[in-house]
C-alpha cells in the first residue's frame, strides 16, 4: 500500500507568480535567467508543498516555462503544477479595484486553453474589441496609449492592467465549453481591498453573490470567513 495509513493531509499553494508575472513582478536577480535560478532555488528549499498553482495575469506563461524546468528534473519535491490564470473582473470595489479572480485548470487543457477560454472572453475599448491574448493585449495597450509604437512588453503590461472581464461572459465561457467542463476551479479572494468583500454598495449585493455562487474556493487568511 502506498499510504497505510490512509488518507494524509497535503499542504497545497494555489496563487504563487513566477518570475516575468504580467504585474508586480518584483524578483530579484539582475537579469531572467537569474531571477529564475533564485526561484528555482526557493521552491527546491521547501520540502511540505506538494502542488503549486502558477499564477499569471491573463496566461499561463509561467506556468508552461515552470513546467519545462520540472520537466527537465527540477523541484522534484512538488508533485504537481496547475495553471492559475488571474483575471481582473468588475464591478470594482469600495477601494475603486477591480476584483481579482482566478481560475485554476487542469493540466490537461492547458493546449485548448487558447481557443476555448483566452479567445473567448473580450474588452471593447474605443470601438474595438480586444481578446485575452498576448497580441491583443499588446494592441490594447497601444490604443489606451494611443502609441501605435509603444514597444512591446510595456504595451502587453498596459494592456493586461486595462483589460477586464465580465462576470457573465466568464460563466458562459466556462460552462458552455465541452473541453473545459470538470476541468477548473474557481476561486475569489475575500480581502476588502480587491477581494469579493470589497463590494459595499448595497445595489451590488446580488452582483457579489453571483461571484460566490461562480466560486468554488475562497481565498482567505480570516477565519471568519
Amino acid at each position: 500500500m502506498s499510504f497505510p495509513s490512509g488518507s494524509e493531509w497535503r499542504k497545497w499553494n494555489l496563487h504563487i507568480h513566477a518570475p516575468g508575472t504580467a504585474l508586480n513582478d518584483q524578483f530579484a536577480g539582475a537579469d531572467e535567467a537569474e531571477k529564475w535560478e533564485n526561484y528555482l532555488a526557493k521552491l527546491e528549499s521547501v520540502s511540505d508543498v506538494a502542488v503549486l498553482g502558477i499564477t499569471d495575469y491573463f496566461s499561463i506563461a509561467g506556468y508552461q516555462k515552470l513546467k519545462g524546468f520540472k520537466d527537465a528534473g527540477r523541484i522534484a519535491k512538488v508533485a504537481l503544477l496547475l495553471p492559475n490564470v488571474e483575471l481582473r473582473i468588475i464591478p470594482a470595489t469600495a477601494a475603486a479595484h477591480a476584483i481579482n479572480l482566478h481560475v485554476i485548470f487542469a493540466p490537461d487543457v492547458v493546449p485548448q486553453l487558447d481557443s476555448q477560454f483566452f479567445q473567448a472572453l473580450t474588452f471593447h475599448f474605443d470601438g474595438n474589441d480586444y481578446r485575452c491574448t498576448r497580441a491583443d493585449l499588446i494592441q490594447l495597450g497601444r490604443a489606451y496609449a494611443h502609441d501605435a509604437g509603444k514597444d512591446e512588453e510595456t504595451a502587453y503590461r498596459d494592456g493586461v492592467n486595462q483589460f477586464k472581464v465580465n462576470l457573465n461572459q466568464l460563466r458562459q465561457t466556462l460552462k458552455t465549453s465541452k473541453i473545459l467542463q470538470g476541468k477548473y476551479l474557481v476561486a475569489v479572494p475575500n480581502g476588502s481591498n480587491d477581494g469579493n468583500s470589497g463590494i459595499q454598495d448595497a445595489s451590488l449585493a446580488a452582483q457579489r453573490q453571483e461571484i460566490y455562487r461562480l466560486a468554488h474556493i475562497i481565498f482567505s487568511g480570516n477565519p471568519n470567513d
